[in-house]
């Protein structure tokens, strides 16, 4: 099973590990982008950080910043600074629903979302989130 942005790059995420007495605790935050409702703005968005790893990497030139809820700092957020902290990178027009097996063979879209989804939730659950005592999940 494959899990690609739109353009075929291979799906991203950043972690940020817990610890202290949050380290039993994971807060996942799933990035929204808007969806797109027909074949050219999903091309366009092929082309922009929120369909290609690529264009992602590049523009946050490895660094991604944690902020908000995020935020490591006590004094910003006391509830939640300590805990894991991963954020999902919006993949496709779909908010991670999308599972199309063929890949669009005139514009070279794939639509797969939802296995982007489960293939991070797996990693997730690999590296610790299994003995998590609590969990929220963030959707923007």
């Amino acid at each position: 099973m494959s899990h690609f942005h739109f353009d075929g790059t291979p799906a991203a995420y950043a972690y940020s590990p817990g610890f202290g007495d949050g380290y039993d605790n994971w807060h996942v935050y799933l990035q929204g982008g808007a969806w797109c409702w027909n074949v050219t703005e999903c091309l366009d968005r092929s082309n922009s950080t929120p369909g290609s790893s690529a264009k992602l990497m590049s523009s946050a030139h490895g660094v991604v910043s944690f902020g908000g809820m995020l935020e490591a700092n006590s004094s910003f957020n006391p509830d939640f600074y300590n805990w894991h902290v991963v954020k999902i990178f919006y993949c496709d027009g779909s908010s991670f629903m999308s599972d199309v097996e063929d890949v669009d063979p005139k514009h070279n879209l794939t639509y797969r979302g939802a296995r982007i989804y489960d293939a991070v939730m797996d990693e997730l659950l690999r590296i610790g989130m299994r003995n998590a005592t609590n969990a929220l999940r963030q959707v923007d």
